[in-house]
């Protein structure tokens, strides 16, 4: 943390432990970081008004049960989201079980406080259809010669052939597709590794644009999707050939680099994958997180009924 949010010894171990024994990334720690600055703020100023005049504020190892009922409270108040406020909450109960175990805290402060209810979450998804607009536009930029259509089918190809987070697509190196045994060897979050079946089509794809045009670029690096500079493809970049691509194949499904990684899952599960091997693909630690593609067979085979039983069409 930087040095004016008041950093203690503990908090910083605390970090430590995040990173080195639960094993989270950059971005997860960041995150924990940002959620205890945040509360940290509020309870400088709920301790100035209490008090009434300038006070010693208050450090992070001094959470008590009201200010942090008073704080998930306000940010109710504020209209944050079900799952933002149970996001903060598993952030502070998490350091204060750390306390805990270190001797620092006699009892935990969010023990009795319980998380708000989150409405049931349906991923947007693309259609089959839909998928197949999208691979026609694709096909047809490659015929037409335009610039960096083989990226962006490499692109697709791994988002929805092999369910990447865009994160891990525009992150995946040269040397982790393993063209023998036809897997791509994935680092997702927390640095853990997993591999994932390299379809046929996917692999042609792949090798093509490696050969037609990777090559003809002078790389400045090992990675995979490479911008028209040679240089890797942000985030940001990936999130707009996106958007590009699906308003020229005339989609209105509203849609992001990840809603393919969504529609990857959501297709297994319609054509009757197993859920433990979904879960393995997509590199969720608790099947709970995959468990959200399951209504998608339920909409399927409630789609199939009003389709074909005669029943539905009598009168």
């Amino acid at each position: 943390m930087p040095a004016e949010t008041n950093t203690y010894p503990q908090q910083i171990a605390f970090e430590s432990f995040l990173l080195h024994e639960k094993g989270l990334s950059q971005a997860s720690l960041c995150a924990y970081r940002s959620d205890l600055l945040h509360y940290y703020s509020f309870a400088v100023i709920a301790d100035k008004k209490r008090k009434h005049h300038e006070s010693k504020a208050p450090s992070l190892e001094q959470l008590t049960t009201d200010c942090l009922r008073l704080y998930l409270d306000s940010l109710q108040n504020l209209g944050f989201a079900a799952s933002s406020l149970s996001r903060r909450l598993s952030s502070l109960r998490s350091y204060s079980r750390f306390l805990l175990d270190e001797k620092v805290l006699a009892k935990d402060p969010t023990a009795i406080l319980r998380s708000a209810k989150l409405s049931h979450y349906h991923p947007e998804y693309l259609s089959h259809i839909e998928v197949e607009q999208l691979y026609h536009l694709l096909y047809e930029n490659i015929q037409a010669g335009k610039k960096a259509a083989w990226r962006d089918l490499c692109l697709i190809e791994l988002m929805y052939g092999g369910g990447l987070r865009v994160s891990e697509a525009i992150n995946l190196s040269v040397n982790q597709i393993l063209w023998d045994d036809e897997l791509i060897s994935v680092i997702g979050k927390g640095d853990k590794q997993r591999l994932i079946p390299l379809g046929k089509k996917v692999k042609a794809s792949i090798g093509t644009y490696l050969k037609v045009e990777r090559c003809a670029k002078e790389a400045a690096n090992e990675l995979l999707i490479l911008n028209q500079q040679g240089t890797n493809l942000s985030r940001m970049g990936a999130w707009k050939r996106v958007q590009d691509l699906v308003i020229s194949a005339g989609i209105e499904t509203r849609c992001s680099p990840h809603t393919f990684r969504h529609t990857f899952a959501s297709h297994l599960i319609e054509a009757g994958a197993d859920l433990r091997a979904v879960q393995e693909m997509l590199g969720h630690a608790d099947i709970s997180s995959t468990q959200i593609y399951t209504h998608v067979e339920a909409h399927y085979l409630a789609e199939v009924h009003r389709s074909f039983h005669p029943r539905n069409h009598i009168g």
